[in-house]
């Protein structure tokens, strides 16, 4: 959406350019975050299952 958002000149380069790497960064936290819980998930599995 946000390359849409730049293709139709509905924000400079610069701002576009700005949230890319904002929102490039919310992703690398949101995978850690996810791979986080994941992990503690399949340790309370494996504590149930013993």
């Amino acid at each position: 959406m946000l390359h849409v958002a730049h293709n139709i000149k509905a924000f400079e380069t610069k701002q576009y350019i700005t949230l890319s790497e904002k929102l490039h960064e919310i992703g690398k936290m949101l995978g850690g975050w996810h791979n986080q819980v994941e992990k503690q998930l399949e340790l309370q599995k494996g504590k149930k299952n013993t």
